[in-house]
This record gives C-alpha cells, structure tokens and sequence, in this order.
C-alpha cells in the first residue's frame, strides 16, 4: 500500500489510502463512490471498504439495483481520522491530487459523494445537508484553478450526487431511506441518461378504519419508518399531542 506524508494525518494512521479499488472485478466503473476517509477499522485491517462499511454500502447498492460491479470506491482523504472536524484545508490541498488522478483514469459517468469532506474537497461547500439528493455538475475546470493543473487532469466532467456519509448512517438509522432514495435516483441517471424531478410526496391522512388498516399494512410492509408528534409546548411527556405524522420507506 502507497505511502503518503504530505500532511499531518499520515502520523496516526497505519496505511493510506493513495487509490481506491472496485467492489468488484470490472475494468469500467460508470459509478464513483467517495467516502470521506477510511473509518480506523478499515486503516488497521488494510481494506476499505470493509466490516460494517461495507456491509451498509452493499445493502444500499443492493436496495438501488446498482451493480457492485459497476461501482469504483475510494476516499476523499486517504487516511484515517477520528471526525470530520479534523479534517482542515492544509489535509483537502494534501489529498486533492490523489483523489482527481483516480477521476481521470476511472472517468465516473456519475461520482457520488458520501459526506461532508469528499463533498467539500470537490465543491468547496463546506456544508453538504442542503445539497444531498441534488445533481451538479462536476468538471476539471474548476480544479485546475484551485493549483492542481500539474497532475495533466486534461478536459473531463460528469455529474456529481452528494449524500450522506457511511459513518453518519450507521449512526443514524433514519437517514438509511434518504441515502436509498438517493442512490435510486443514481440509478434512474445511469440507466435513462437523464435526471427526473424528484415528485412531491402525497400524504395519506388516516380518517376512517378502512384507512387505518391500509395505513396498518404499509408500515408493517416497511423496512424503516420514523415518526414525529407535534404537541402544543415543549414539553413532550407533559403537553398535550395534537398531530401526529409517520414516514416510510415505500
């Protein structure tokens, strides 16, 4: 495994992650998944992605109908750290360069951003909530103005996904139906050529028994589900619950 000391991070971690690799044997990888960097387990088992990040990852490929074969995985900063907040500008100049020579030999029809980092490192957003779910448009253009022209990154653009981060999922379930909704509409992209707008969803507001058995059925067909109570303070346990709404993922 290549070696990398052009910052600081390279002193608490035991490999780094110069190039990603396939999840599975294929020489054209229309997608690019890219984490923020390698969780600690995958830095000190010399694989990434691995354990229960790769386990999630291949769940949500799966519940998407994305071939694993199709998909090229890698790192916006190729060593472990503990958080995101961490990670500075001194670390994104550092790794830049590693993570855009991977985009030119792969050349992604789509990128998909899993995480703050590796959507700030090629967007220069430092927030990813208000972007996730929504396509942009990703070119070397931009880079080369930002000092990397000397890696020869030449003429190269294709659509970029943020979404959240592997990390952020296994810690909040809730987040899992946005991230599949999110790789779905990867896949709408990668099989029709073209972006849909995302339809509003309808509600269905329980009025009758016949409404709350269908209502009965859909949530217990659900794989996850949240649900939210509106009452009239604060105070959850001690005010009164005049509304309550329930989310799936059908």
């Amino acid at each position: 495994m290549s070696r990398c000391s052009n910052c600081n991070l390279y002193k608490g971690c035991k490999n780094s992650y110069i190039e990603g690799g396939s999840l599975a044997s294929n020489y054209k990888h229309e997608v690019m998944i890219v984490q923020d960097y390698p969780t600690f387990f995958e830095d000190r088992c010399d694989e990434s992605p691995s354990g229960d990040t790769k386990k999630k990852l291949e769940y949500f490929l799966e519940k998407a109908g994305i071939k694993p074969s199709s998909v090229y995985f890698t790192s916006a900063i190729k060593c472990s750290v503990k958080k995101a907040g961490d990670v500075k500008n001194k670390n994104l100049d550092a790794c830049r360069p590693f993570l855009l020579t991977e985009i030119k030999r792969i050349k992604p029809k789509l990128i998909i951003t899993m995480g703050k980092v590796s959507h700030w490192m090629l967007t220069d957003h430092t927030s990813v909530n208000e972007f996730t779910g929504h396509f942009t448009d990703f070119s070397f253009e931009y880079e080369v103005d930002k000092g990397v022209s000397g890696i020869g990154l030449g003429e190269f653009s294709c659509k970029l996904l943020p979404t959240y981060s592997l990390s952020t999922s296994l810690k909040k379930w809730e987040l899992n139906t946005e991230i599949i909704r999110h790789f779905r509409k990867a896949k709408l992209f990668l099989k029709d050529g073209f972006i849909n707008k995302t339809d509003v969803p309808k509600p269905f507001v329980v009025r009758t028994i016949e409404d709350l058995n269908k209502f009965r059925k859909e949530m217990l067909d659900s794989e996850f589900a949240s649900t939210d109570c509106e009452t009239t303070g604060f105070e959850f346990f001690r005010d009164e619950i005049i509304n309550v709404g329930y989310a799936n993922d059908k």
